[in-house]
């Protein structure tokens, strides 16, 4: 938005992770890793991403299963276009 208003975050709609994954350009990760979060992105939620999309981690390297976020880059198929990371297991 480009009207210098203040953003009004009371507007944005609360979706689940997979409606936040199907239709994100850009998902960033930013949990801590515990019992709930290790692995909660493999390969069956890289799979419900937008296609294009790019996945950002700068949490813990645990939370995205690195082998299935490889092989999902390397799968010209797969709906990932782009990771970046700053962490790894």
């Amino acid at each position: 938005d480009d009207s210098g208003e203040p953003f009004d975050v009371a507007k944005v709609p609360r979706v689940g992770l997979r409606a936040l994954l199907a239709t994100s350009d850009v998902v960033s990760v930013h949990l801590p890793l515990n019992d709930d979060t290790r692995g909660l992105i493999g390969a069956a939620r890289l799979a419900q991403l937008k296609r294009g999309s790019i996945l950002i981690n700068t949490s813990r390297g645990a939370i995205v299963d690195e082998a299935a976020m490889c092989a999902a880059l390397a799968d010209a198929d797969a709906p990932l276009a782009g990771a970046g990371l700053d962490v790894f297991e």
